[in-house]
């Protein structure tokens, strides 16, 4: 594992039109975690497996929305050309609900302040 290793860019997050705002909202989310960090003085941030399986369960969840999209694009880098195995292609691996969803779960779970399924040590 790599602790303190954080990833923005479209894996595992949700696609939009306007990828500044989209990495602006992920930058947040990370500055949190960080801040909350050097609050308890921690030098390693990890995600639990706990975490790490619920945050795939959902990010598997809601891949079949784009199905549709997979199915009707015309074949090309997008869309994997044309297949439907949506486990590669551009858009592989990314938050099927959306955007404005995502950047609602990603404040959610700041706002409780509990930072389930993080350890800092």
């Amino acid at each position: 594992s790599f602790p303190n290793c954080f990833f923005l860019g479209f894996t595992q997050t949700a696609i939009s039109v306007n990828v500044p705002h989209a990495l602006n909202e992920q930058a947040k989310h990370v500055t949190y975690i960080l801040e909350q960090a050097r609050q308890r003085g921690a030098k390693r941030i990890e995600a639990t497996l706990e975490a790490e399986e619920q945050w795939l369960a959902e990010m598997r969840s809601k891949a079949r929305i784009a199905e549709r999209f997979y199915a009707e694009c015309t074949p090309g880098y997008y869309n994997n050309e044309g297949k439907m195995d949506v486990s590669n292609g551009f858009f592989a691996g990314t938050y099927g609900a959306g955007p404005i969803p995502f950047f609602h779960i990603l404040e959610g779970w700041r706002a409780t302040g509990r930072l389930e399924g993080v350890e800092f040590s």
